[in-house]
């Protein structure tokens, strides 16, 4: 039964090959296969490009063959596989041999053959497998060492080994165990003996953990005990430590033997795939400019690599991905803001103010300069139901952990482009008066604004919104478009949740003003929060609450508030003086208030939880956040007022939505400083914060922002008392709010058009568009009549902030859009078609 059930996926695998000559076809883009896609298990071992219409996977759970087109899957069950945790794979002697837990095996496209100590090989549990350029294997195990010639097995018994390669000239080196912490372990079969090279210069202290053969044709090593490096293995035994830099500046990471599992280098470029604590990564470059590469899911950990040509193939703990050599990772690891006098940075992965140093705040600090912290960490939490279904999908459940891959939702593995710019409005104002002059050379963040994307890779064609100076559904800036931020400086990214069934795109603004004039806009950051439903079904229910993980100075001495009335949610210091931690300066004897307003919504709930897994502890699933979300605990139980809220004296029946939200300086109402009549005040700790807002729908393709300022009051005294400067922080917020209630933006345009990743007939294409969709009369004293040659899905209202002010389904070729109530100006009305097209028009009301 196994060999007609073989002779089958046999034939199946031939015809494909042969009728249809498929092969890999690497594009500058990641693509993916894994289970879904009929790949034998998501858990890959190994990778060996054959060729680009062989390519070999072995997994935990059998061996897969991808061809480009079809993948064939071999296992115990359908096949002579003795065993399927396939772990290692190699060619020689015209068969594809592997490792797997029963010892070799070896398969010549028709027959599996198995061997073990039976066969003569030295040991069926094998550390590492590889073969000479004469087709000589060599199994390299923890009992001995293993030469095999096809036909017979040599054995080494007192040779064992962890790790075994061969250079280009077919020396054989093999790591052993355990490591003598004088000199790397290791032996040197040449010429028919085995050695014990004598180390030289560094390599007196390098220890390899895992040997690699690149394409390069030279040895590598993971090394045990240095960081952020790899080195260079030279005959007989001269070490060479490499280190590595990621975008000029030192890895955040260890290459440690338990971490480095997959390693390449050729034409000069390199390759690693490597993981810890902090995350896994998937890196290449060169030494000194190695970059990170997203690849579908952000921890994936990189196990083998492989490159054939310009095919370059990487087995994952999440499937299998491959792209053309050339193919580029992130240069952009991130930007700052530090305009005014808060000071802070963004990455697309991770969650806002976050350090990746995990051990202290170090990413929000003020005033600029001061080496004083005040943020931890902080994310906004998503719980979004469909219309279709009764759960609510929430993420992310672990608000400090690497949370979003970069870029829009697509349909390939990988990002393509830049999806993080930081642009001034200084360089719009240059940019808008000499964009067309020669000389003038348009500023990165301009140039690379995310303005559209690219439809054939799955991506909305509206991404960021810009000015089309002419009109012609693109953004193309040397032309004179440029893009829409707020404030005088402005960060902009775009990433999605790692959950594939939350198809949520978030859009992301963080920007800042210097004024003198206006001193709190000086204590002040804003962030603006865009979530756009990328699924084809609408969510009827979606709530969304800010997580702030406040640190002032030393974390462990804070309290937390909330000022209802004004939207804010705020933490502040416990007792008389805040020292300093881990490395950051305390404030002292004047510790500031730190707070957060919500601006384009009002905040329904909030609630502080403790670090820990108590009741009022960390949340963990989704029915926990739903939970905090609506002023509740982890266990359903409704917040109450005084006390802790929870379970302690002076805790009432009266149920609320908002803790602490009495004034803590004048000890007037519920505050940590007076929860009660018995309690006093309660003990200063490390809190976590929590606000949240109203529940709203979004159909397909619409888009809820979501604004909020963060800030801090400071009083000038010298010493001031327990929640002193909370007065001035609300003072700040609200003064800011205001502020920006006043901006008024240009017109959002968004992309509409494939033309605007074309090279030709832009104009004709964006002109026959507008030919199409007419509006009349226009200018306007109350009513636009919208004319279309196809149906119409929505229409659109926007005025010149970019808030949405009408949104209506008329699935039709005709719609009457009534404006009364509306004051005189220029607004925005926006089309969409069947085929997922929008298209843009600027009207006059007068």
């Amino acid at each position: 039964m196994k060999n007609l059930q073989q002779a089958i996926l046999l034939v199946t695998a031939i015809f494909f090959q042969s009728i249809l000559f498929a092969q890999v076809n690497p594009k500058n883009y990641w693509e993916g296969i894994d289970s879904l896609s009929g790949l034998v298990s998501n858990d890959v071992n190994d990778v060996l490009i054959e060729n680009k219409s062989k390519v070999w996977i072995g997994t935990s759970r059998g061996l897969s063959l991808y061809d480009g087109n079809t993948i064939t899957n071999f296992t115990s069950s359908n096949s002579d596989l003795a065993q399927n945790n396939v772990r290692e794979l190699t060619l020689a002697q015209g068969k594809l041999w592997m490792v797997t837990d029963s010892g070799l095996s070896s398969f010549n496209d028709t027959v599996f053959k198995n061997f073990t100590t039976t066969q003569g090989l030295i040991s069926n549990s094998i550390a590492g497998l590889t073969a000479t350029s004469t087709d000589t294997l060599w199994i390299g195990t923890l009992n001995g060492t293993s030469k095999f010639d096809g036909t017979s097995f040599t054995n080494y018994s007192s040779m064992t080994g962890r790790s075994i390669a061969v250079d280009s000239l077919d020396r054989v080196y093999l790591l052993r165990g355990p490591i003598d912490s004088r000199y790397p372990y290791v032996r040197l079969y040449e010429n028919g003996t085995w050695a014990s090279p004598s180390p030289s210069g560094d390599s007196l202290r390098i220890v390899p953990a895992k040997l690699f053969l690149a394409k390069d044709g030279k040895l590598y090593g993971a090394p045990e005990q240095q960081q952020d490096s790899y080195v260079e293995i030279n005959y007989p035994l001269d070490i060479k430590r490499h280190d590595v830099l990621v975008n000029g500046k030192p890895a955040p990471f260890n290459f440690y033997s338990t971490y480095m599992k997959a390693f390449e280098k050729q034409d000069g470029k390199l390759w690693v795939g490597s993981s810890n604590v902090l995350g896994s990564f998937l890196l290449s470059g060169s030494d000194s400019m190695v970059t990170k590469h997203f690849v579908s899911k952000l921890r994936i950990f990189a196990s083998s690599i492989d490159i054939f040509k310009d095919l370059i193939v990487v087995g994952t703990n999440n499937g299998v991905y491959f792209a053309n050599t050339a193919v580029k990772g992130s240069i952009a690891e991130g930007e700052s803001i530090s305009i005014n006098q808060i000071k802070t940075s963004v990455k697309a992965t991770e969650p806002l103010f976050s350090s990746s140093s995990l051990n202290a705040a170090r990413n929000f600090e003020f005033p600029k300069d001061s080496m004083r912290q005040g943020i931890y960490s902080s994310n906004f939490i998503v719980a979004a139901k469909k219309t279709n279904q009764s759960n609510f999908d929430v993420y992310p459940l672990r608000a400090y952990y690497t949370a979003f891959i970069p870029g829009p939702i697509r349909n390939t593995a990988g990002v393509t482009k830049e999806y993080i710019v930081k642009v001034s409005q200084e360089e719009i104002n240059v940019h808008k008066l000499n964009y067309n002059l020669p000389s003038y050379t348009i500023p990165n963040g301009i140039k690379n604004w995310p303005a559209y994307g690219d439809s054939t890779l799955g991506i909305a064609k509206d991404l960021a919104p810009f000015v089309d100076a002419n009109s012609n559904g693109c953004y193309d800036p040397e032309n004179g478009d440029y893009p829409i931020i707020k404030g005088d400086e402005a960060i902009y990214w775009i990433n999605h949740p790692e959950n594939k069934d939350l198809k949520l795109e978030y859009h992301w603004m963080m920007y800042a003003f210097n004024d003198p004039a206006r001193q709190y806009l000086n204590q002040s950051l804003f962030v603006q929060y865009t979530i756009v439903n990328r699924d084809v079904s609408a969510y009827d229910s979606v709530k969304v609450g800010m997580q702030v993980d406040g640190d002032l100075g030393n974390p462990s001495d804070d309290f937390v508030g909330c000022d209802s009335i004004n939207n804010i949610f705020y933490t502040y210091n416990g007792d008389l003086f805040d020292e300093a931690f881990r490395g950051n300066t305390g404030y002292g004897n004047n510790t500031p208030a730190l707070g957060v307003k919500f601006l384009s919504d009002s905040m329904t709930n909030a609630l502080y939880y403790n670090n820990g897994s108590a009741t009022n502890g960390d949340p963990t699933n989704a029915q926990e956040w739903l939970n905090y979300m609506n002023s509740r605990w982890r266990n359903g139980q409704q917040v109450k007022y005084g006390g802790n809220g929870f379970n302690t004296a002076d805790v009432t029946t009266i149920p609320t939505n908002y803790m602490f939200s009495g004034n803590p300086y004048t000890q007037v109402g519920w505050s940590e400083v007076n929860p009660g009549p018995t309690e006093h005040r309660n003990n200063e700790g490390d809190r976590r914060f929590f606000g949240s807002m109203p529940y709203f729908a979004l159909q397909p393709n619409e888009r809820k922002t979501i604004e909020v300022v963060v800030g801090y009051g400071m009083t000038p005294d010298t010493t001031i008392q327990v929640g002193q400067n909370i007065a001035e922080m609300i003072s700040v917020l609200n003064a800011s709010g205001s502020f920006n209630d006043t901006i008024s933006l240009p017109v959002s345009d968004f992309a509409t058009t494939d033309s605007c990743n074309a090279t030709t007939s832009i104009n004709e294409l964006s002109n026959q568009e507008q030919q199409n969709l007419k509006f009349f009369p226009n200018p306007t004293e109350g009513v636009i009549n919208i004319l279309a040659t196809e149906s119409m899905v929505r229409i659109e209202l926007y005025d010149m902030k970019g808030s949405k002010l009408v949104s209506v389904n008329p699935a039709s070729k005709a719609y009457r859009l009534n404006l009364d109530g509306l004051n005189e100006g220029v607004y925005i009305v926006r089309v969409l078609y069947a085929d997922n097209k929008w298209v843009n028009e600027k009207i006059i009301l007068r």
